[in-house]
């Protein structure tokens, strides 16, 4: 739906993107805004598929037998970064976008559930979180990807998101507020950037940065919120709403099922349908 220049539009107004029948929990736009790429079960099992944004045919990027989640194109759009499950744990993999490649693994086997990576803005740094609220980084040079390394956190620090090549935001569990942190494990302690009091969104929402890095989205099942950016500083109490998921029957979901581009804003709905079947049995006796 087109973003609101004022005040907040219902989820009721979205217009269909896509029209399959498939689950999908999460998508990015590329920073040109000529790809989705997203996550589905349209193969059977979870895996990553991207088609132009416009419209068009749908490519198959990830293939096999472990479900695959979370894209993220890189900013040159040439790669994707995502988490699969491998073994019964999830790792973070970085594939061609254009598919045909063996993916490379970059998170390291030693943390469990290692989900949602995210793309420093130079494309030469990775993020990621696990669920003991563990946020890890990971530097590429010419070589090749280097050794991950934990970022000072206080703990219970999710979903991060890069807003410029040093400097994450992420969402503090235990205080329920959101904070910046340095990716470098000698920074110091994150700094806080907003209280989830009054002014912001009810209960923890999840940060997204936009594929330009110009605007931070917050949502959760209520609502969506928008954050100007300027560098690496947030604008301080500058959130807006914009968006409200206040339909019942197509209800909001997903860790990073918003997105942003060209004036619209994107977001997963949930569509539940079923198929009624009809059988003749023949045969049975009493």
């Amino acid at each position: 739906m087109k973003e609101p220049a004022t005040g907040w539009v219902s989820s009721r107004s979205a217009e269909l993107v896509t029209t399959d029948q498939e689950s999908i929990e999460s998508f990015w736009i590329s920073r040109d805004g000529q790809w989705l790429a997203f996550d589905s079960d349209r193969s059977g099992t979870q895996q990553i598929f991207r088609r132009r944004l416009a419209g068009g045919d749908v490519q198959q990027i990830t293939h096999g037998t472990s479900p695959a989640f979370y894209p993220a194109l890189s900013p040159d759009g040439k790669e994707v970064a995502y988490h699969a499950i491998v073994n019964g744990l999830r790792r973070i993999f970085v594939a061609s976008s254009e598919g045909g490649d063996q993916p490379v693994q970059v998170s390291p086997d030693t943390f469990t559930n290692e989900i949602q990576s995210s793309w420093s803005p130079d494309g030469k740094r990775l993020a990621w979180w696990d669920w003991q609220g563990r946020v890890q980084a990971v530097t590429r040079s010419p070589k090749g990807w280097g050794v991950p390394h934990e970022v000072v956190s206080p703990g219970a620090i999710v979903f991060p998101t890069w807003v410029d090549s040093a400097q994450l935001l992420a969402a503090d569990t235990v205080h329920r507020r959101l904070v910046r942190v340095n990716a470098d494990s000698a920074a110091g302690p994150p700094r806080v950037l907003m209280e989830h009091r009054e002014a912001a969104p009810k209960g923890l929402a999840t940060p997204i940065v936009s594929s330009d890095y110009r605007t931070l989205y917050l949502h959760n099942r209520q609502g969506l919120w928008l954050l100007p950016l300027s560098g690496a500083a947030v604008t301080d109490w500058a959130l807006r709403e914009a968006v409200r998921f206040d339909d019942p029957l197509h209800p909001h979901d997903g860790f990073r099922g918003v997105a942003g581009y060209g004036g619209f804003l994107y977001f997963t709905l949930q569509n539940p349908q079923s198929n009624i079947w009809i059988a003749r049995v023949t045969g049975l006796k009493r």
